[in-house]
């Protein structure tokens, strides 16, 4: 297709734009959401508290009937194109499209440049609408909270691509946008929330720290242990530890808790005789008992007497008294 012609706008290409629009709004907004969710900095509400007051009206000017809103449905068509694997031109009214947009919403870094407003050429990435320009846009005056929306912009975006932010963060910064400390700082704050910490081109989250995989080892022992298998990642040869002894014998595991000892009854531990004991309190009008074995009280001596089975007679106390009469 000739560069200079315009392609025409078809029912097929506005119904796209329309869907795809209010898709992007609505994961902007949810973005956001998240950041407020998942925020533990006190010195960030603010700023995420406006932009999700300005996330509101995120991209209206896109809507039907604006200024250049045909070369906005164009652009959308050129990434479904580009996405399927067919060539779409970038063209003059997609150009001043992306220049009015881009120059007339806050939450891009272009907004903050008055020389992308008049001084277009310098930005112009002709071709590659997302490539860098050889002049960068300065955006170090950028409001956190515009800072706050790009990025769920941006997070938006790579995910209806199926790229990351943070790629999309590395190709652009400082090459296409330049921003100050506080903002670079604040920008890789709220892609940490809404993406994780960055993790290396082209390797998974949980391999990401680990070396590459050794090759193969064929051992014949039994299954090693966690922490040989953690030393076989590393490219460390196994230890001895793989291998059992031939007279190796199981330890078998102590319980938890044992089992109570049989109770054996000691009469002289449990039960001991009180040598001190008082004797029992008189009784004047109980009648002696004459039974030998329960003992019997001497009215004279006032005691109680017992048998001690040898003829001989004792009192409670076990000491030797004379017989009754």
């Amino acid at each position: 297709m000739d560069k200079e012609k315009e392609p025409g706008v078809t029912d097929e290409m506005v119904q796209h734009h329309m869907d795809r629009i209010e898709r992007h709004i609505a994961d902007v907004q949810g973005n956001v959401s998240k950041l407020i969710d998942r925020n533990k900095n006190p010195n960030f509400n603010f700023p995420l508290m406006m932009a999700q007051s300005q996330a509101l009206t995120h991209d209206a000017d896109k809507d039907l009937g604006g200024e250049n809103w045909d070369g906005y449905v164009l652009i959308d068509w050129m990434y479904k194109e580009k996405k399927n694997g067919r060539d779409f031109p970038y063209t003059a009214s997609m150009k001043a499209a992306t220049r009015r947009h881009c120059s007339s919403n806050s939450h891009h870094p272009e907004w903050y440049d008055k020389r992308y407003e008049t001084n277009f050429e310098l930005f112009d990435t002709d071709k590659n609408r997302d490539g860098a320009s050889g002049t960068p846009v300065k955006a170090t005056a950028m409001r956190l909270s515009d800072v706050a929306e790009m990025v769920c912009d941006w997070k938006a975006v790579a995910d209806e691509r199926g790229n990351s932010a943070w790629a999309w963060y590395r190709t652009a910064v400082p090459h296409r946008f330049l921003f100050s400390a506080i903002q670079t700082e604040f920008i890789e704050a709220m892609l940490e929330l809404l993406e994780g910490p960055e993790i290396p081109s082209g390797k998974m989250e949980e391999d990401a720290d680990l070396p590459p995989e050794p090759p193969a080892v064929e051992i014949s022992a039994p299954a090693p242990s966690k922490a040989n298998l953690v030393g076989l990642r590393a490219g460390k040869e196994p230890d001895a530890s793989w291998h059992r002894p031939s007279n190796h014998k199981p330890v078998q595991p102590k319980p938890e808790h044992e089992p109570p000892k049989p109770h054996v009854y000691n009469p002289d531990v449990e039960c001991p005789v009180d040598l001190n004991a008082k004797s029992p309190p008189e009784e004047p009008d109980k009648k002696p008992n004459q039974n030998a074995n329960q003992g019997t009280f001497c009215r004279d001596d006032k005691i109680q007497k017992y048998p001690d089975g040898k003829g001989g007679w004792r009192d409670a106390k076990g000491r030797q008294v004379k017989p009754p009469r």
